[in-house]
C-alpha cells in the first residue's frame, strides 16, 4: 500500500507518482522513497504543479 508522501515508479507508463492520499497495493508500483517533510500540503494541491526531487546525502 502506498501512503501519503511516498513516491514510486509506475512501470506501465514510466511515470513517477507522488501520493497525496493513501492508495491500494499495485504490482506495477515500485517505491522509490518517502517525502520527509511538508506532506501536509499535498492534500491541498489542485490541478497541475511541479515537484523537484533531490537526493539527500
Amino acid at each position: 500500500m502506498e501512503n501519503v508522501g511516498d513516491f514510486s515508479y509506475y512501470a506501465p507508463w514510466g511515470n513517477i507518482s507522488v501520493f497525496y492520499r493513501n492508495f491500494r497495493y499495485s504490482n506495477s508500483l515500485y517505491k522509490l522513497g518517502t517525502i520527509e517533510s511538508g506532506t501536509e500540503i499535498l492534500g491541498n494541491m489542485n490541478g497541475n504543479f511541479e515537484v523537484t526531487i533531490e537526493r539527500v546525502n
